[in-house]
């Protein structure tokens, strides 16, 4: 819930007590624990230094659960880190921990995983299998909040596709399963989708109140994602075409913070050209016609 101070000096205490008991298998968790926190603030160096640690230990313990636990984490990490290359070779290499270990909801992470590299790559047809895959998984299983996330990045891949209506129902069947105060992270992610998804729709009154919420939702449990900035770049877009500047501004500038803390410069780069457009419009004489938004 956001608690990342106390989390992380419960790790650190505990990682403390591994050390002096010679625990090294309670000394990776509480590694791995730190190193999950680092990789939710966006300090992926220190992640990375964590989960190699982590890997290292649980390694020498011969603990294949905490090594298919660590493989995941560091494909999220790369995932993050925009690199998917990377991304897509440790969730297949979790995954087959995980198959091998009988661990159905680890595998069923790693199949949403390999769904979330696909629909950024834009491979739309393996998105959805892998999706469908994890869904079966996570439902068999009566993991709640599992179902819920693959039911939104099945959103998020008929967004890419253009099938906004598609993308509405299955983000509003996430949304259904979970609630703010439990699962804030994931709320979000929903509901900026869902704000975007009804912009396109035309439906403004509605993009405007879930955008509403979500704004408020991410000021009290701020977090960086691909999946918070990119809808607030491109609902920043829409209001340009509009001609609401001024709101338009201000998502963007959301969206390049959230770029920044990502240490993803070339979309930062591109929100701050964006803005530089909206600097120079918002400047022009009245009735000023601003037609070629989508070239910056």
């Amino acid at each position: 819930r956001g608690e990342y101070d106390k989390a992380h000096a419960l790790a650190e205490r505990a990682r403390l007590d591994a050390i002096e008991m010679e625990d090294e298998e309670a000394h990776a968790e509480s590694l791995w624990i730190e190193g999950e926190i680092a990789r939710i603030k966006a300090q992926r160096e220190e992640a990375a230094r964590l989960y190699a640690e982590s890997f290292a230990l649980y390694e020498r313990a011969l603990n294949p659960t905490g090594l298919a636990r660590v493989t995941l984490s560091e494909a999220q990490l790369a995932r993050h880190s925009k690199n998917f290359l990377r991304a897509r070779a440790l969730y297949a290499g979790a995954l087959e921990r995980y198959e091998r270990l009988g661990d159905r909801r680890g595998a069923g992470l790693c199949r949403n995983g390999l769904g979330e590299i696909a629909r950024f790559e834009g491979r739309y047809e393996d998105a959805v299998a892998e999706y469908l895959g994890a869904l079966e998984i996570m439902e068999s299983i009566g993991a709640r909040y599992d179902v819920a996330l693959t039911y939104s990045n099945l959103g998020l891949t008929e967004m890419r596709r253009g099938r906004e209506e598609e993308a509405e129902r299955y983000l509003v069947v996430a949304l259904s399963l979970v609630e703010a105060p439990d699962f804030p992270y994931l709320v979000a992610g929903v509901e900026y989708n869902l704000a975007l998804a009804r912009a396109i729709m035309g439906d403004r009154e509605g993009a405007d109140d879930t955008l509403k919420r979500v704004l408020a939702l991410n000021a009290r449990v701020p977090a960086a994602d691909l999946d918070f900035a990119e809808p607030l770049e491109t609902l920043g877009r829409m209001r340009a075409h509009e001609g609401s500047l001024e709101e338009a501004r201000e998502l963007t500038e959301r969206a390049r913070d959230l770029y920044a803390e990502l240490d993803l410069d070339d979309d930062r780069a591109r929100a701050e050209s964006f803005l530089e457009a909206l600097e120079v419009a918002m400047s022009a004489p009245p009735g000023t016609a601003h037609d070629t938004w989508d070239e910056r």
